[in-house]
């Protein structure tokens, strides 16, 4: 991304959970109190919604980003007032002007879907140089010419114990907070090194006993 002359699109893949966006985010702040970009923009694209079970559902059928909205999210972040009578073709215009002017940085948080893909990327081509473009989703995009793409993994085992101490303290956990690795490492070894997954279980451990978590989390 510091980069001026390649990787002009980023794109951050993993499972969910992993911390992608909380990725973006800090480097998004880094490049804030940096001189590198002259303009950060941050767009998400969100396609789930929780059914009547409670479970997350994800609207694969259709971009939840569409191009119109990108360039509408895009105008209001970087203080575009095009006239209200404007067509799209001429926000479309202004906006692509812009972007040639200045070194923007444009974020796109959760653009999961193949959709998403086929809809925006051919356009964000467009935009780039001096423009980069940072994306994060489940999806990987190795096969897509020009997208330079970065694997975010799990955790690793000590950095995860951390992760689990410092979430039971902030729960009030006490007695997890203080254990020996060994007792921590029996979560670590049944969830892996998921930030999020991790997260639930202990969250769970004021309605049950970390056994019956465990217990109920590898049953499934």
């Amino acid at each position: 991304l510091l980069s001026e002359d390649q990787h002009f699109i980023v794109s951050i893949d993993g499972i969910g959970g992993l911390g992608k966006t909380a990725l973006a985010d800090y480097l998004a702040r880094q490049f804030i109190k940096s001189t590198r970009f002259d303009e950060i923009a941050w767009v998400t694209a969100k396609h789930t919604h929780l059914s009547m079970l409670g479970r997350l559902q994800i609207e694969s059928g259709r971009p939840a980003l569409t191009l119109p909205l990108l360039i509408e999210k895009l105008c209001t972040q970087f203080d575009l007032n095009p006239n209200s009578t404007s067509t799209h073709v001429q926000r479309q215009r202004l906006l692509y002007q812009f972007m040639k002017d200045r070194r923007c940085l444009v974020i796109i948080d959760n653009l999961e879907t193949v959709a998403d893909y086929r809809s925006l990327i051919p356009e964000i081509r467009q935009w780039q140089n001096p423009a980069k473009f940072l994306l994060t989703s489940r999806i990987r995009l190795i096969s897509e010419p020009g997208v330079f793409s970065y694997s975010h993994k799990e955790l690793e085992k000590e950095p995860a114990l951390e992760l689990i101490r410092q979430e039971a303290g902030r729960g009030g956990f006490t007695d997890l907070a203080t254990a020996v690795d060994k007792d921590v490492q029996k979560i670590y070894e049944v969830v892996g090194g998921n930030p999020l997954a991790l997260k639930l279980i202990i969250g769970q451990l004021r309605f049950y006993s970390l056994a019956t978590v465990l217990s109920r989390f590898t049953s499934k």
